[in-house]
This record gives C-alpha cells, structure tokens and sequence, in this order.
C-alpha cells in the first residue's frame, strides 16, 4: 500500500499542477468487494483517498463506485420487487454515508458487456443477459433511492454500445440499452433516469470484442449527433 498511496499522491499532485478539472473513479470494482467483507477499512481507505485529494489538488473530483452486487443481489438477474429495490438502495446508500467520506460524484453501471456478448461468450441466457422494461423501471428506482440518501450526483458509464440490428459476431453483438436511451421513445426514459439523479451517461465496452462505436454500423455516432442537435 506504500507504493499504491504514493502513485496516488503523485497522480493528484500532476493534476493539481496540469489541468484546471479532473474527474478521478476511485477503483470501481473494488468497493463492492469491500461493501461485502470489510466496512472498516473501506473507510479507512476511503477517508485518505478524501484528506489526500483535499490537500493535494482540490480540483479533482472524486467519483465514488455504487456496486451493482456489492448489496448481495443484481436487481438485473434477480428481479426483485420494489419494496425490494428500495431496500437494497437504502442499504447501498447506508453503506457509502458509513464511510463518513465525502466524494463529489458517484458511478453507477448497466454492463459492461453488450447483452449478445453475455450470450454467446458467457453462455448467460436470454433473460439474464437481456434487459426489458421492468430492469430499467427498477434501475431507475435503485438510483433514486440511493440519489435521495446521499444527495450525489450519478454518472452511469460502461454502457454498452450494441444495437439490435447487430449479427451477435466478434465486435459487433447486439444490445438494447443505446436504444432505450437514445433511440425512438427515449427522451422519457433519460427523464426518469434524470429524476434518479442521473447527470451523465458514459458509454464504452469493458472488453475485447464488445461492440464499439467503430463496429456498430454508425448507430451510436448517428443518434448521439442527433441528441447533441435537439438539446
């Protein structure tokens, strides 16, 4: 950790001196791990990441990771009801307000692998790889519960970048969350997600061979010029 909490100083200690805004993701897997095992040190860890940023360059914002399983349930795959769901955020949410560390933004997630990717690489199956409309109504319940109890922003990254439309080949699997967020019908869906306390929308696979905005026939590029157009 001696080596770890140096390059971490040396990191803010360049962004301080080299640019004016820098938004730093706190290793994102790693609190879920920690959410499940060890409150004490995820706060420990989580205090010096603050006093460090606070006193070495005050112009890095901090992102802090809300884990999708860190609760012990994927709303995704497992489908709970929304008593459930509100259950789980306030859990989340209890468990980031522990660490009495205070990070300026936080990260949510969808998948990093496009829904065809899950499929035929992972062997998941149609229902747990896919979303329908009941997985985002209970995404957006799990981020409002949790946007309600920290009072953070949320920034979702990693979307997928697959289209429906894609043959489920090497670089090229479909995926239908571009669409519900920027296809036919979805200026109400980043509604809901905007009332959830979602500020961004971040999309990028999280492995070879998920699509990219280069091998999905334009779809993504064609609609977000779209979106820029219309705002």
């Amino acid at each position: 950790m001696k080596a770890y909490w140096a390059d971490l100083s040396l990191f803010f200690r360049r962004a301080h001196t080299r640019h004016r805004r820098v938004i730093l993701h706190v290793e994102p897997d790693m609190w879920g791990y920690l959410e499940e095992d060890d409150a004490g040190l995820a706060r420990a860890f989580a205090q010096h990441v603050v006093r460090l940023r606070n006193r070495l360059a005050p112009n890095v914002v901090l992102g802090y990771h809300l884990s999708v399983w860190g609760t012990g349930t994927d709303i995704a795959i497992q489908d709970p009801d929304r008593a459930e769901v509100e259950r789980l955020a306030a859990k989340a949410a209890g468990y980031y307000n522990s660490l009495h560390a205070r990070f300026d933004l936080i990260f949510g997630e969808f998948s990093d692998r496009d829904s065809g990717f899950k499929e035929h690489i992972y062997g998941a199956s149609h229902k747990d790889a896919w979303w329908t409309g009941d997985d985002f109504a209970r995404h957006v319940r799990f981020l409002a519960g949790v946007h309600r109890r920290t009072k953070r922003p949320i920034f979702l990254w990693q979307i997928p970048l697959g289209n429906t439309a894609l043959p489920d080949t090497w670089g090229r699997f479909r995926d239908n969350r571009p669409e519900w967020l920027l296809g036919a019908g979805s200026a109400a869906h980043r509604k809901a997600y905007e009332r959830a306390g979602v500020r961004a929308l971040l999309f990028g696979g999280g492995a070879d061979g998920t699509t990219s905005e280069r091998t999905d026939g334009g779809w993504f590029l064609t609609h977000a010029r779209a979106y820029y157009r219309a705002a």
